[in-house]
């Protein structure tokens, strides 16, 4: 609050100040343009009034020679009187033209009607008095007094002429001056308004910016103090904020200790273990059992169902069983046994396992249970009770009294048959027969065959 209202005392200054600046130029341009004309007028009149002097006198010395020649001057000559002629009419037409011959004041072209009237009957005076000087001259003895005064007049046209046109050049010169001396006095006075107009604006400026001073102070005092209180509270904050630091670090190297004894544990245990992060679906951790039994692991879940159920169709089954058993093991605090596998190895070898999955908040658990040897004894086992069975039942058949005849040694079956034993008992068992002769035949029936040598 107190910066702005130092900001508005500062801002409120500007436009008097402005004002102020404009006015000053107005004034200075002003004053410009007055020195400007001044310097015109007297660039105008000046070389006026000088041409004015040089015409009188070169008129005035034409006369005297001439009066001196006609009476009887032999040591003036025409050619002495009539440059003073020529140069008096070309200082007319100089002032005409606006030309000077002071260097200071190059001269300007008259643009007043008044005296250009002047000017040109001044030199028609000039034309008519060289005029009349060169006839006095070709013609001495027949002029007489009458041209000397008419000689004379027009001289003191010439002059009347010549000082008409002077005065009129300073009456010109005195109003341009008395004008100046009016816009400067009117300029002063200006001059001295905008002066205390000034003095005013600093004055209150000057109090306007004391005031913002102290509100200004008044405002750092209180910002210091609350950089204080907040560098304080950042102080205590930060001191929290490192306690929190090396707390949260003692618990991760106490969870980096507690993940290194169950890495050491999982790594320890015979069943196979592979933790997914559910995130990403990404494979973090399998232990040593599970490279030892299946012989390769891999870095995602999709690349696992790629290399251990090589089947396209076995390993569709695969994912549409463990899509179920997840839904189910999410809601469950326990692992969920999802059931039998049977996984490829590198080597090409099939290992059936079961797998059960425990959820953590972020991963889930994965354990292998291989009962390859398990599912082969079982295998086994059925197999010997079933031939068990098939024995036990063939020796049911031929369990009981069986009537056979005490001379041919042929049997009697249920039907009333008489069978030959071999015949009988293959019927009714699995055994097998091949025909020989025993010793004691041989001996009573082929007495000459020598069957048994080794005897």
């Amino acid at each position: 609050m107190n910066e702005a209202r130092y900001k508005k005392a500062i801002f409120s200054i500007e436009p008097s100040i402005l004002i102020v600046f404009i006015m000053g130029i107005v004034f200075l341009a002003l004053i410009i343009f007055g020195n400007w004309q001044w310097r015109n007028e007297i660039t105008k009149n000046v070389p006026v009034y000088d041409n004015l002097m040089q015409i009188k006198t070169s008129t005035t010395k034409g006369q005297l020679l001439l009066e001196r020649m006609l009476a009887g001057d032999k040591s003036i000559r025409i050619e002495n009187i009539w440059p003073y002629y020529d140069q008096s009419i070309l200082s007319v037409q100089d002032i005409i033209n606006g030309r000077s011959t002071i260097s200071n004041f190059p001269g300007i072209p008259l643009k007043d009607n008044q005296m250009l009237n002047h000017l040109k009957q001044l030199e028609t005076i000039q034309s008519l008095i060289q005029k009349l000087a060169f006839s006095q001259w070709k013609d001495q003895e027949s002029h007489g007094i009458k041209e000397q005064l008419m000689q004379r007049s027009l001289f003191y046209q010439m002059e009347s002429k010549i000082d008409e046109i002077g005065y009129h050049a300073l009456t010109n010169l005195s109003q341009m001056m008395d004008n100046q001396r009016k816009i400067h006095s009117v300029i002063l006075m200006l001059w001295a308004l905008i002066l205390s107009v000034v003095s005013i604006s600093l004055f209150i400026l000057g109090k306007r910016r004391k005031t913002a001073e102290m509100a200004l102070q008044e405002a750092y005092d209180k910002m210091e103090q609350r950089v204080r209180n907040r560098t304080y509270e950042l102080k205590k904050s930060n001191d929290k904020l490192s306690l929190e630091i090396d707390e949260r670090q003692h618990a991760e190297k106490l969870l980096l200790q507690s993940e290194s004894k169950l890495r050491s544990t999982l790594d320890a245990t015979p069943f196979p273990v592979a933790v997914v992060d559910l995130k990403n679906d990404k494979i973090f951790y399998w232990s040593i059992s599970a490279l030892d039994l299946f012989g390769h692991t891999a870095s995602t879940a999709s690349e696992w169902y790629q290399v251990a159920y090589p089947d396209p169709e076995y390993r569709q089954d695969v994912i549409d069983r463990w899509t179920h058993f997840l839904e189910i093991a999410k809601d469950s605090e326990h692992p969920v046994n999802t059931g039998e596998y049977r996984v490829t190895c590198k080597d090409g070898n099939v290992k059936i396992c079961e797998l059960y999955f425990f959820f953590l908040p972020d991963s889930l658990i994965v354990t292998f249970n291989d009962i390859t040897v398990q599912k082969k004894t079982e295998q086994q086992k059925d197999k010997l009770i079933s031939d068990l069975q098939v024995a036990m039942q063939q020796v049911k058949q031929l369990s009981g009294l069986l009537p056979i005849c005490s001379y041919c040694k042929k049997i009697r079956d249920d039907k009333g048959y008489w069978n030959q034993i071999e015949e009988y008992l293959h019927e009714h068992s699995e055994a097998e027969f091949s025909h020989s002769i025993c010793q004691v035949c041989a001996e009573k029936y082929y007495p000459d065959m020598d069957l048994y040598e080794d005897k």
